[in-house]
């Protein structure tokens, strides 16, 4: 049943994607969302800042974003704007994970051994390991 909620997930969003841009060049529907955004003020930074969160969360690089905001409010705006964002991002996958999708990665960490002794590692050197895995970012990179 999974399977096909996703197969049917993934035809739903390039639905979406063909309608989209199949019509309209993308550059004129990038400039359009950005001139958006920046006729919100206020509200279009929080908006932005809420594409970001859900953007980081569903795995999507965060790279353009974060030049998207300094482009659209400025260096000082825009790097505060991204930094809640991150923060936000961080702390909705943290509660995702676990209490939402906890049992289940339980179950698929229990099919790998490496992801076994990654985890068994992870719980008795926690703190190491989690610094030195955000110091190698080809490892597990935090955003793309």
């Amino acid at each position: 049943m999974r399977k096909i909620l996703l197969i049917l997930l993934v035809l739903c969003g390039c639905a979406v994607a063909f309608a989209l841009f199949s019509h309209a060049p993308i550059a004129s529907r990038a400039l359009a969302c950005v001139l958006w955004f920046q006729h919100q003020g206020r509200a279009g930074a929080l908006l932005y800042g809420a594409l970001d969160v859900i953007a980081t969360v569903l795995l999507f690089p965060g790279t353009p974003l974060t030049l998207g905001a300094g482009f659209l409010y400025g260096t000082v705006i825009g790097s505060v704007v991204i930094s809640i964002a991150s923060t936000a991002a961080a702390t909705a996958g943290f509660l995702l994970a676990r209490y939402i999708s906890g049992d289940w990665l339980v179950r698929r960490l229990a099919r790998y051994a490496s992801l076994r002794a990654l985890d068994q590692t992870i719980a008795d050197h926690g703190f190491k390991m989690v610094l030195l895995m955000r110091l190698q970012p080809v490892f597990i990179p935090f955003e793309i």
